[in-house]
């Protein structure tokens, strides 16, 4: 459910677990074996537990049902209008009060859904056959394995297989298995690729590969071309809901294979001839999972690729500076910037770096740095020089890449030179500038993400009231940038924590100055605090909330 700066229901903390706090941003959903999705409700303690459970990486979209819950009708009119445009039912999913249960799904299975996102039906589930997993009202979980079932894995070999769906009456992609095979895992000489493109952003400590663990030697009997596999489904693209299809997909592979998918890959992508049914997107993914869905030619761009697999590894969508815009940031492999068979060279944007980083994966923390001001410090002044990702591996000196201003809230802001060149070169938006992403959960797991302002040498960016203290204001300002002259580039920022001025009663007007291109200043809404999580001006009338 969408906010803004200025609506009336705030972001607030919900909740916190493992030293960790979550968002009350999402919704979640069961769908259905009819491909319905029923919004889950129940009371803040039982959401809190499923948003617990999301982050902390417990479940696992798309295997399990959850006993004892209850479908009633909604007098929800926020699923009602979802339910037009998203395929939402107009009835609801009630948890039980009692322990959770949730056991392996035959048909249907609990979903988180980001309604700011079309391409992404996000299921949670446990991933364990024939271990189920229980809850308490304390929120603590008990689990008859030690299994970590945690997909949002970044760094290691992760292992993936692809299968080119063929339906009842024929209809299949028109690329070979030979040539996905490529498309994909380069296996003939295309070097615009995910696997590279991970590898990069990376900086080698991920390794997609389409070779099976020894356990799945079988799978290769069953190849048509490396890491692709061919699975004729009994059912019709043509009048078959997505769910079904991707239901029988599964069920066809698995019995092919003699094997479960979710315990023997990492990463299992569908690519289906064409959408005929419940259409308007191009590909979808699953949240903190394995299974992604392709339609047409979208398979086919690396970009496209890495955003799927990035929402399989609890990655949130990167919104642009109109935040009507969920995919608007283009800065960011989140926010759908390449449709391109021969572009790959982008990675993503500071608030998804510093998630990476925060677990000690892809980027040393060293590299991170949190601004944080107390209501006892009076003024502080922080410079620093930054670097930007493509220059991670080319930094001598120990800059940071990513700068956090802390705020006291779970939604925080962070910043990032956003350096176009080597594994960034095909970027798309504020080459060589400096880019301030909000973001929620801390920035240490899934959110939203928004792109808040792009700074060039000599411009500003103020926060009014930063933290809702009255009369401070936090103002970012870039110096300089370099990126001809030194090795690596950087961006040189300031960050002044400052008293602000007192308006004088009656001012006298001065004459307005003539215009210049030199040191410009965009001006922010106040900043989140406690006190207002919104970061609404006080002064400013209430508007309403997107919805």
């Amino acid at each position: 459910r969408e906010h803004s700066d200025t609506g009336d229901n705030s972001s607030k903390i919900i909740g916190e677990y493992s030293s960790k706090i979550y968002s009350e941003k999402e919704d979640f959903a069961c769908e259905l074996s009819n491909g319905e999705f029923v919004p889950v409700t129940g009371s803040p303690s039982r959401m809190d537990l499923l948003r617990q459970l999301l982050n902390n990486g417990q479940l696992i979209s798309y295997e399990t049902t959850i006993e004892g819950m209850t479908l009633t009708n909604s007098a929800n009119s926020d699923y009602q209008l979802m339910s037009k445009s998203s395929g939402i039912s107009e009835k609801e999913a009630m948890l039980p009060e009692s322990d959770l249960v949730l056991k392996p799904s035959s048909f249907h299975g609990l979903a988180f859904r980001d309604n700011r996102a079309d391409d992404n039906v996000n299921a949670i589930v446990d991933n364990e056959l024939g271990n189920n997993l229980a809850t308490n009202r304390r929120g603590r979980y008990r689990s008859n394995t030690n299994r970590n079932g945690n997909l949002a894995k970044f760094e290691g070999v992760k292992r993936v297989l692809v299968v080119r769906v063929i339906d009842s009456e024929g209809r299949a992609h028109a690329d070979s298995a030979e040539v996905i095979s490529d498309k994909i895992f380069g296996t003939a000489g295309d070097q615009e690729n995910m696997i590279q493109q991970f590898r990069d952003c990376s900086f080698g400590k991920l390794t997609l590969t389409h070779e099976p663990a020894t356990s799945a030697n079988s799978v290769l009997s069953h190849l048509s071309a490396p890491g692709v596999i061919e699975a004729t489904i009994p059912v019709s693209l043509m009048n078959t809901t997505r769910a079904v299809i991707r239901n029988q997909v599964t069920q066809v592979v698995e019995n092919k294979l003699g094997l479960r998918l979710a315990e023997n890959f990492d990463h299992v992508m569908y690519i289906l001839q064409k959408c005929y049914v419940q259409c308007g997107w191009g590909a979808y993914a699953y949240v903190n999972s394995w299974n992604s869905v392709y339609q047409g030619n979208y398979y086919r761009f690396p970009g496209v690729q890495l955003h799927e697999i990035g929402h399989n590894m609890n990655l949130g969508h990167s919104g642009g500076l109109d935040e009507t815009k969920k995919y608007g940031d283009h800065t960011c492999l989140m926010g759908n910037p390449l449709y391109s068979d021969t572009k790959s060279r982008m990675c993503y944007n500071p608030a998804k770096n510093f998630q990476f980083a925060s677990g000690g994966n892809w980027y040393d923390p060293k590299f991170t740095m949190n601004f944080d001001i107390t209501k006892k410090r009076r003024n502080k002044v922080l410079r620093r020089k930054i670097v930007g990702i493509a220059d991670y591996d080319n930094n001598p000196d120990g800059h940071p890449v990513v700068i956090k201003l802390e705020t006291d809230t779970d939604e925080d802001y962070f910043l990032g030179f956003n350096r176009a060149y080597g594994v960034n070169s095909d970027n798309k938006q504020a080459d060589n500038l400096v880019t301030l992403i909000k973001a929620g959960s801390n920035g240490l797991s899934y959110s939203q993400s928004w792109l808040l302002a792009t700074l060039d040498q000599g411009q500003s960016y103020k926060f009014r009231k930063w933290k809702g203290m009255r009369r401070r204001d936090l103002i970012i300002t870039v110096n300089a940038i370099d990126v001809t002259k030194s090795n690596p580039g950087y961006a040189d920022v300031t960050l002044k924590y400052i008293r602000s001025s007192k308006k004088k009663n009656n001012p006298k007007p001065k004459p307005a100055p003539s215009p210049t291109a030199s040191s410009p200043s965009i001006s922010a809404p106040s900043a989140p605090s406690r006190e207002n999580p919104e970061g609404r001006n006080p002064d400013s009338p209430r508007m309403p909330r997107y919805t």
